[in-house]
């Protein structure tokens, strides 16, 4: 395991404290951690152009050599990227120190509960990437389709599988390490104080996942790509965007939208 913790803060306590309580995810998952180059980075600020087009989102999982989508979200900051990039003397080319990154709005690490569970979440996500890359892409695919795709279809991003799955087992290692009073009023906090739909939604539908909550990654992810077989052209252009990367190179849309050419 290649794992890098970092926490932003002017203040040793806080900083000590967060890199603690990561440490003790990173401990709760084990051997089910992967052989990834990762680092774990925790703002002390919110990465506002994220914010700008993601108003809910808490954190990420995303590979450094993605960082030329970025510009959808807007520029890496700085001193992040300053982390994660250094310049090879020999070829003068960018050089990855990271193969991926897990990130922490200030506002999500600023609470203890919300670090550990959003932590728990995107490693889930970077475990995903690493142990079952293909579903992981095809999620990663169903997950670039406009949100007005979904609406419809009765559907919201969190019901992607890879999505369920990282909130089951972000929970999960929350109430081990927290307790689960704790965690069900950390939830009803978040309900109670939610500004937008979409994130109240949200954490309404962690409150309903228990540790016996179904999910089946290979059999939902397949089963639900049935419900977007009118979406083949949007599919195709966004593999057209990411033709090279190795990544997504096995992604099969005859077989996932069951054959039809719609």
């Amino acid at each position: 395991m290649h794992l890098t913790v970092v926490a932003k803060s002017d203040e040793p306590p806080i900083k000590a404290q967060r890199v603690a309580d990561a440490n003790r995810v990173v401990e709760h998952f084990g051997d089910r951690i992967f052989d990834l180059r990762l680092l774990c980075f925790f703002d002390d600020q919110d990465w506002q152009s994220i914010r700008d087009q993601c108003k809910w989102n808490r954190g990420l999982f995303t590979l450094c050599k993605r960082r030329h989508l970025f510009p959808q979200w807007g520029e890496w900051p700085g001193y992040l990227q300053e982390l994660v990039v250094e310049t090879d003397l020999v070829s003068w080319r960018p050089k990855y120190l990271f193969d991926g990154v897990i990130y922490l709005h200030g506002s999500t690490s600023a609470d203890q509960h919300g670090l550990i569970m959003t932590f728990a979440h995107e490693l889930q996500h970077s475990i995903q990437y690493a142990n079952v890359r293909r579903l992981w892409a095809e999620n990663t695919l169903l997950n670039n389709l406009p949100e007005e795709v979904f609406r419809p279809l009765g559907l919201m991003t969190f019901d992607l599988p890879i999505e369920r799955e990282a909130r089951i087992i972000s929970k999960q290692v929350a109430e081990t390490l927290c307790g689960p009073d704790v965690i069900s009023q950390y939830i009803k906090k978040k309900i109670a104080e939610a500004t937008y739909e979409h994130d109240k939604l949200d954490w309404q539908f962690v409150s309903t996942l228990g540790p016996s909550t179904p999910c089946d990654l290979a059999a939902d992810t397949h089963s639900l790509f049935k419900k977007f077989r009118h979406c083949r052209a949007q599919f195709e252009e966004v593999l057209k965007e990411w033709h090279d990367d190795e990544d997504f190179k096995d992604i099969d849309l005859d077989t996932l939208l069951d054959g039809t050419n719609q």
